[in-house]
């Protein structure tokens, strides 16, 4: 993305204009005490939407005991606040008990400031934020190059089915969010902003001597190639064949016999056994 000219420039000088904001209102409503804003260094992204739009956020707490608790506080704040060319809205919460909180908000352009007050608390918190604003210009996406091609993957491998040997995420390619109509954005759901194909983690590609037989199923040239490093897969003997090949193999297969070694032997419950669990018969 490019910077937009003297776009970060005008959004600091409006942040330095919001502190002194707060400042003169802090030294109006609570002059016994100077607010100790806190400014990040860098602003928030507040919009996800191309062209995303930054945002300074700016706040103090003023400290006090308890029983110094000033119900008249935001009364004045919204009135100094009109008084300045604000639009002044107040809110209400939990009225009439013990932790009643009465917020004051005022709005001029693009500018917004809060002064929050709470019975049971002698203090009081400022806050405000600047406009928001485009700091870069957006670029369209290009999609990268893929790290394997079925020309440069090494011998022993196989490109990976996941990404097609993008090696990048194929959901988000690379970028680890995806397009989102309400958010702007949303966080990728196939690798979860890690960016990288979750299946090679962005080798591009496989190692045929790694791959389970269930694995290698999935690539033609693999399927007649048995593997000597996998056991073979116990099969459902009530499943169907896989394939044609597998029900042909199956018919002409043999059926073991029970291999008698003695004709008298046949029907003896007891053969093969020997004392104690065969029965002694005596002598005649």
């Amino acid at each position: 993305m490019a910077e937009i000219e003297g776009a970060r420039q005008e959004l600091d000088r409006a942040a330095e204009w919001l502190c002194a904001e707060l400042h003169r209102l802090a030294a109006q409503l609570t002059p016994a005490q100077d607010p100790d804003l806190y400014l990040p260094s860098d602003p928030f992204i507040v919009d996800w939407h191309e062209p995303l739009l930054y945002q300074y956020h700016a706040t103090a707490r003023i400290e006090h005991p308890t029983e110094h608790y000033d119900a008249t506080l935001a009364t004045r704040a919204a009135s100094l606040l009109t008084s300045a060319g604000w639009q002044v809205t107040d809110d209400v919460t939990d009225a009439g008990s013990d932790t009643e909180l009465t917020t004051v908000t005022a709005d001029r352009d693009g500018f917004r400031v809060r002064v929050r007050i709470q019975r049971g608390y002698g203090g009081g918190v400022y806050s405000g934020q600047t406009p928001a604003m485009a700091l870069y210009t957006p670029e369209p996406f290009v999609r990268p190059d893929p790290v394997r091609t079925p020309e440069t993957v090494r011998g022993g491998y196989v490109l990976c089915d996941e990404c097609d040997g993008l090696g990048w995420c194929p959901v988000c390619e690379g970028r680890g969010w995806c397009p989102n109509e309400q958010h702007g954005r949303e966080r990728c759901p196939e690798c979860y902003k890690d960016r990288l194909c979750p299946i090679c983690q962005g080798a591009g590609e496989l190692e045929i001597a790694h791959l389970p037989a269930w694995k290698r199923d999935q690539y033609p040239e693999l399927r007649a190639v048995a593997s000597r490093f996998d056991p073979p897969v116990p099969r459902d003997p009530g499943s169907s064949p896989r394939s044609m090949e597998d029900a042909d193999q199956a018919k002409a297969a043999p059926v073991p016999k029970e291999r008698v070694t003695d004709e008298h032997e046949r029907g003896d419950p007891w053969r093969g056994c020997r004392p104690p669990c065969r029965p002694q018969t005596n002598p005649t």
